[in-house]
């Protein structure tokens, strides 16, 4: 079986998109990495006031944690259950203590079906507080609620492109562009290091960038070849692609024993790949990676929150993402569940 594309590791074809006559986000800020846009927005809070606590899911990765703490923010994890947030578990921390900014995201590109009310609820106890809304697996352009306070994104995770994220703010944010050389041969270098040594996380984009201690403004911007295809990136069309291509995986889970996380979609989502149960997702990430099949997990939790974080360290434990990407086909799909089934931690 040969996939031109799978998950999380996208085939980058930088010429094959057409200019359009305006850009797709045309008011994001882009930068090199979705983590640098959450830096910037960071940076410009606490040049313009005092904020030190921020409220963030247990369930996220680690680059968004860095940031928080890179930053001077005392973190507050929340849990969940089977990624729907809890509006009475965030109250008791709202009253508890008092929170800066509230960070949540759409999982798998699924909106859960009241968080225009959860968000609401938030914003009326602590007016002040930020709310920012986590799009890395949400491909949408789309303002959604009116109390974010900014939106990041991770282009990289939704498109043919080897990185490239951006920040959308209510308020002005105050940047400066670094040399675009610089972001032009780390975006050529990324997809030879892929080739080379794969998904090993000792080569990822994040530890080739590392090393940064000092505050500031200045930000990497996206390649020339990025910012190409996230400007002409036809959003319309990917998100009926998308939706497609997970019914598809839904009808063919249907025929084994493997349960998805969603069975259905509703209007707003816009799925990025297709989640399932496993027994240890640890297990078959590692198999499937053997069989030349990368299935992506979001995200390994350290075992010190299983006490306090129970729901998202189960959930860490349990679930992995079927690819949703142009290019993948219906005889892909039947061949990677004929392999998911033949290896160990699925049942």
């Amino acid at each position: 079986m040969i996939l031109s594309k799978i998950q999380d590791s996208p085939n980058v074809n930088w010429f094959a998109f057409g200019k359009r006559c305006s850009s797709a986000f045309p008011d994001v800020i882009k930068t090199f990495m979705g983590r640098d846009a959450l830096g910037l927005y960071l940076w410009n809070m606490k040049r313009e006031e005092e904020v030190k606590t921020a409220l963030i899911p247990a369930y996220t990765c680690n680059e968004v944690i860095d940031q928080f703490r890179k930053h001077g923010f005392e973190i507050l994890f929340y849990d969940m259950c089977d990624f729907h947030l809890d509006i009475d578990v965030l109250m008791r921390s709202l009253r508890n203590h008092k929170i800066d900014v509230f960070y949540f995201i759409h999982y798998f590109g699924i909106v859960q079906s009241n968080m225009g009310q959860i968000l609401k609820a938030l914003k009326q106890f602590s007016p002040a507080m930020h709310i920012v809304e986590d799009r890395a697996h949400y491909l949408s352009n789309r303002l959604l609620y009116p109390e974010v306070d900014a939106i990041i994104y991770s282009f990289r995770k939704l498109m043919p492109i080897p990185e490239g994220g951006g920040v959308l703010a209510s308020r002005k944010l105050e940047y400066c562009y670094r040399p675009s050389w610089h972001s032009n041969l780390l975006a050529l270098a990324m997809p030879m290091k892929k080739v080379l040594f794969g998904h090993n996380p000792k080569f990822s984009r994040s530890k080739m960038l590392k090393g940064e201690s000092i505050l500031t403004n200045e930000v990497l911007p996206p390649s020339v070849f990025s910012k190409k295809i996230v400007d002409s990136f036809d959003v319309v069309k990917q998100t009926d692609l998308r939706r497609r291509l997970f019914v598809l995986w839904i009808d063919k889970l249907s025929l084994t024993s493997i349960m998805p996380v969603y069975d259905a979609l509703k209007p707003d989502d816009i799925p990025q790949g297709c989640p399932i149960y496993v027994a240890d997702a640890e297990v078959v990430q590692r198999e499937m990676d053997e069989k030349g099949i990368y299935l992506k997990r979001h995200w390994p939790i350290d075992p010190e929150y299983k006490l306090s974080a129970s729901g998202a360290y189960a959930l860490s434990e349990r679930v992995i993402t079927l690819p949703i990407y142009e290019g993948i086909e219906e005889k892909d799909m039947e061949g990677i569940l004929q392999m998911l089934q033949q290896v160990g931690g699925v049942a």
